[in-house]
This record gives C-alpha cells, sequence and structure tokens, in this order.
C-alpha cells in the first residue's frame, strides 16, 4: 500500500481523470484493463456525446469514451486531451500507468473504428473495428465525402500497418457496403486478422448487433480475450479475391453514370460471389437507366428478394414495375415500405407517380405533398405537386 501512495505522488495525475466534452473515464479499481471506444461522425452535431455510452456502462473494466470533435478521421489531437496524436497517446500511457493497466482494448465503427486501429496500433492493445476505411479519400467513400475541409491528414493508409501488429485484430463489416468490402478484402489474407462479413447489414455492422441483441455479449467476449464464433448471418465473401475488387469498381462506375462498364464490373462480381446482393441491385440499376426495363427487372426482384429488409432494393423493384407498366403492383411495394420505416421522399414520390397513372389524382397530390415535405429542396417534387394540384382543381 505504501507503494501505491509513493507511485502516485511522484507520477503527474493524467489529465484524462478529469472528464472533458470529447472524453469521458469510468474507473473500475478491480480491474487492470481498459478499454476505449471511439466515437464516429455522428458524435459531431452533439458535443459532449460519445457512441457507445449505453455498452460502455455494462463493461466491469475500466472505460475510456473518446470523441475526434470534428470529422477529421482521428488525424491530429483531440480537444481537451493532446494537440497532437503522440499528444494524445501519451496521456492515454499516462493514465494507463496511474491505475495499473497491463491489457488495453480499442473498439469503433467507421471513423471511430480507424480511430481504434489507429491508437491501438500504437498503443499495442486487442483491436476491434468494424466498416473501417483502412486507405482514406477513396473516392465516394466517407472520409472523401464527410471529412472536415483543410484537414491535415497524416495517415491515411492503415492495412500495411496492420500486418506489424502483433494483439488481437477483429474486423467486422456488412456485405452492402462497397467501400468496406474493399478495405476488408485489404488485411483478409493477413495471419493475425479475423474478417467477418454480415450477410444483409449495410455500413453500420455494430448497430445490426445492437438491434439483434448481441452487441454486448460480442464487446464482452472481445474484451475477455475469448473466441468469438460465427454470427449466423456470416457469409465469406472474401473466397474469392476477384469479388471485393469487381463489387467496388462496379460501386464507382455507377457513381460515375457509366452504365454499361458498371454492368461488365457487376457480372464479373457476381461470377466470384453469386450469393451477394447489392451487385444484383446494381445490375438492375444500370440496365434500369439505359432504359432495359424488362431486363432490369429480374436482377431488382432478386436483390428485393434476397434482402427484404433492405429498402433501395425494394424502391428499385417497385419502379420497375411501375417503369414496365403495372403501377398497382409498384404501389403495393411502396406501400409495403412505408409501412415498414420511415421511407426516404422518393418512395413518396414514385408512389404518387403509381396513382396518378392509375387516376386517382387527389391521393397522387396526397404522396407529392409528403415527398415535398421530406424533400424541400428537390425542385421535382415540387413540380409534381403542382401538377396534381392543377390537375384536381
Amino acid at each position: 500500500m505504501k507503494f501505491f501512495f509513493a507511485r502516485h505522488n511522484e507520477v503527474k495525475r493524467p489529465a484524462l481523470l478529469s472528464n472533458g466534452i470529447n472524453h469521458h473515464f469510468r474507473r473500475v479499481r478491480k480491474s487492470n484493463k481498459l478499454v476505449i471506444f471511439f466515437s464516429a461522425v455522428g458524435t459531431f452535431k452533439k458535443p459532449g456525446s460519445f457512441d457507445f455510452w449505453q455498452s460502455a456502462k455494462q463493461i466491469k473494466h475500466n472505460v475510456l469514451l473518446l470523441s475526434n470533435g470534428p470529422r477529421q478521421w482521428y488525424q491530429s489531437g483531440i480537444d481537451g486531451i493532446g494537440e497532437t496524436f503522440d499528444d494524445v497517446v501519451d496521456e492515454i500511457n499516462e493514465l494507463r500507468d496511474w491505475i495499473g493497466v497491463t491489457d488495453t482494448v480499442t473498439v469503433g465503427q467507421s471513423m471511430g473504428g480507424f480511430g481504434a486501429i489507429r491508437y491501438g496500433l500504437a498503443l499495442n492493445a486487442n483491436i476491434l473495428a468494424a466498416a473501417t476505411e483502412l486507405k482514406l479519400m477513396i473516392p465516394y467513400s466517407r472520409s472523401r465525402i464527410l471529412m472536415e475541409e483543410g484537414t491535415d491528414i497524416v495517415c491515411d493508409n492503415l492495412h500495411l500497418q496492420i500486418e506489424r501488429h502483433q494483439k488481437r485484430f477483429l474486423l467486422i463489416v456488412g456485405e452492402l457496403d462497397a467501400v468496406d468490402v474493399y478495405c476488408a478484402s485489404l488485411v483478409r489474407h493477413l495471419k493475425n486478422c479475423d474478417v467477418r462479413c454480415l450477410a444483409d447489414v449495410g455500413h453500420m455492422p455494430l448497430g445490426h448487433l445492437k438491434a439483434t441483441g448481441r452487441l454486448n455479449d460480442t464487446l464482452t467476449r472481445f474484451i475477455s480475450d475469448k473466441h468469438i464464433e460465427p454470427f449466423q448471418e456470416e457469409i465469406d465473401v472474401f473466397s474469392n479475391p476477384d469479388f471485393a475488387k469487381s463489387f467496388f469498381k462496379q460501386f464507382q462506375l455507377q457513381r460515375r453514370k457509366k452504365w454499361q462498364e458498371a454492368i461488365e464490373e457487376g457480372n464479373k462480381a457476381l461470377l466470384a460471389y453469386p450469393m451477394a446482393t447489392k451487385p444484383v441491385l446494381f445490375l438492375g440499376m444500370a440496365h434500369m437507366q439505359l432504359g432495359n426495363h424488362q431486363t432490369a427487372f429480374p436482377y431488382c426482384a432478386l436483390a428485393a428478394a434476397r434482402s427484404p429488409d433492405f429498402l433501395p432494393a425494394r424502391f428499385q423493384l417497385g419502379l420497375c414495375l411501375r417503369r414496365l407498366g403495372h403501377p398497382k403492383e409498384a404501389l403495393k411495394i411502396h406501400l409495403e415500405t412505408m409501412a415498414s420505416k420511415d421511407p426516404m421522399p422518393h418512395v413518396y414520390a414514385d408512389a404518387g407517380l403509381c396513382l396518378w397513372e392509375i387516376g386517382d389524382y387527389r391521393g397522387a397530390a396526397r404522396y407529392f405533398k409528403k415527398a415535398v415535405e421530406e424533400g424541400p429542396d428537390v425542385v421535382k417534387y415540387q413540380t409534381l405537386l403542382s401538377k396534381a394540384e392543377a390537375k384536381i382543381s
């Protein structure tokens, strides 16, 4: 006990012991483990909030919740902790020394996953990351779209560093996100990497595990350094390395509206992994853009059947049916979508077009109005509403 007091008299009291707007520490004196949770971009508009707050409350170890503050992908320091990345690492090391930490775990998703990996490598921690860009600023990636303008990017590539990591590394991605799947494929072959892909899941696989009641158990097992059994929806999209490459290329070609090239790349992706949902949907969308609605229909129908909860697939199926001259069948699908979740404005707009084609102009106006309310900046919705109101006046 004398040693305890002597040691703390000689060491500066860590700044992280005093909570701030971008960090929150909770001490568990019986534990020698520190779990660090890194927040993603969603906390940017809510200063003082953190991802994983509820999960952290269930953990029986020391917990440090961190937020980058600005959407900078943890490139520099964290306000209130340190000006640079190295400064923050030093502060965490001071905290670890102060409370006697022997094991560290870092956890994060999306931008938070990048932080979990970058800091986890520096702290020699076990790392659990999800839906993480291992290479930043890829065209059409979230970092390219959302990163704060003027951010000084000093670390844009993590997959080469991960190969040298000696501790445990678990990466979870959803099959519907092309960028996440591509990035995961960069480390899938490494012996120290455990990469899992969940079927019918997009950019938030940990959110999916939370919604299905499995997140806390997954975190607890990983933090306790126990084996995590395969998830029931786990699939091996990496069995053929050509899939991730072709899916990623198809995604980029879709964004660039290179429809014929996207079709060619999508066919390659399906040859590599026939059970994928998103490449099938992309093929249907590309054929529709080229006016080949009859060709598009089987792709849209298959994507919606494989992933019935994936709303974009349901919408594209309804859109395709309407364009094929089946507005009543299309409307049925749109109504089912509206009943399941809050739909996007384009679902309301296409439902209105279905009613317009049936001859129910008042019903069409009602849905066009909802589309305008949900998407007030879209000129097309206001034009449709004005047209319908003129028809019924």
